[in-house]
């Protein structure tokens, strides 16, 4: 019905990224969480009277979820960066409700794009011990909210299972292939001309990244790291708990 306005990928806007000093409110929520992170990383959450103050301050399924998603897609630029959680204020006079309204702090993701061996080798990435970097203290990317919760047996064995289930499920080799090619299928015809638009836009000495090759040699490594992930998260998993998984 027209020449092709090309393919976007909705964004934060420019003001999203100013200095949180220059928003009271985000910088002030901002504090709160760290110094609740900061507090919590220290304790031994093996106290159910700590613990349950931490349950009160975050949705630890909601966490525990996000932890194990990121650590088996093997996003290494995680998570120490792109780290991104929210909660609910609840207005003068307003009471706090449930789910999302409950005034717990809650976790997004967020700039993903390094996980799924995009910018590695399939093996390098499959290969790499996720589970070590972000769980031993000296882990390269050491998470010390996570460290002392998965020192309980209820948020171990949660933990546990969550990546299993990802395994069998979301992000096995069936299920992420049965997506991509949805995916692809419902993207290939305008691709081509989302290509040519690239072309019309773009600058005197600049380079386009984008191509149908490196498109598909990005979705062949995507697929060939979520084939041998699993096994390799099995492993990881029982070698650091010390538990034999099937």
């Amino acid at each position: 019905n027209g020449d092709s306005a090309g393919e976007y990928i909705v964004l934060e806007g420019s003001d999203s990224h100013k200095s949180l000093k220059d928003d009271d409110e985000e910088y002030a929520a901002a504090k709160e969480y760290n110094r609740a992170y900061m507090k919590y990383s220290k304790a031994d959450l093996t106290d159910d009277e700590i613990y349950a103050e931490v349950c009160d301050w975050i949705d630890v399924e909601n966490y525990l979820d996000y932890m194990s998603f990121n650590m088996y897609i093997s996003n290494y630029d995680w998570p120490g960066g792109n780290y991104r959680c929210f909660r609910y204020y609840a207005a003068e006079g307003e009471e706090y409700g449930t789910g999302e309204k409950d005034g717990r702090w809650r976790f997004l993701m967020h700039d993903a794009d390094t996980g799924f061996a995009t910018y590695a080798k399939a093996e390098d990435a499959a290969d790499r011990n996720d589970i070590y970097q972000v769980l031993s203290p000296s882990g390269k990317r050491y998470s010390a909210l996570l460290g002392g919760l998965l020192k309980r047996e209820d948020c171990r064995t949660y933990f546990v299972n969550k990546m299993l289930e990802y395994r069998d499920g979301a992000l096995s080799y069936e299920s992420v292939c049965e997506t991509l090619d949805i995916m692809c299928e419902e993207r290939d015809t305008e691709f081509p001309y989302f290509l040519e638009h690239l072309r019309e836009l773009k600058k005197e000495g600049a380079e386009i990244w984008a191509s149908t090759g490196n498109t598909d040699a990005s979705i062949k490594k995507i697929k060939e790291f979520a084939k041998i992930r699993g096994d390799y998260v099995t492993r990881y998993m029982e070698d650091f708990f010390g538990i034999e998984l099937e």
